[in-house]
């Protein structure tokens, strides 16, 4: 129960901080609006499972040979889809910090 009510919490935390910065961005950082739209739609998606079985359900599981991928969900490929957009943006921004340009 103590696992569960943590990992609940940090969901809600960390749901909380993407639309706090979502709310900071200027509507012109479109790119940056979807990445973090990706990653609170994969937390929603990982919270609500949690909420209703106790647990995370990963449900893709790929073999290819005797290799094996780890289980994962489609929250997770939100999740990391949206890290990864995120992070190309940041790194296109040439030390241009998106945030900034909001507070002027």
């Amino acid at each position: 129960p103590l696992r569960r009510a943590l990992l609940v919490g940090f969901s809600v935390v960390a749901i909380g901080f993407v639309i706090a910065l979502l709310k900071r961005l200027p509507g012109e950082e479109k790119g940056l609006i979807v990445a973090l739209t990706f990653i609170l739609a994969g937390a929603i998606g990982n919270l609500v499972d949690r909420l209703l079985y106790g647990e995370v359900i990963d449900f893709l599981d790929f073999y290819w040979s005797k290799y094996h991928w780890p289980a994962f969900n489609f929250a997770d490929s939100f999740i990391t889809l949206g890290v990864l957009l995120t992070l190309y943006r940041l790194v296109r921004a040439k030390g241009g910090d998106p945030f900034a340009r909001a507070e002027n």
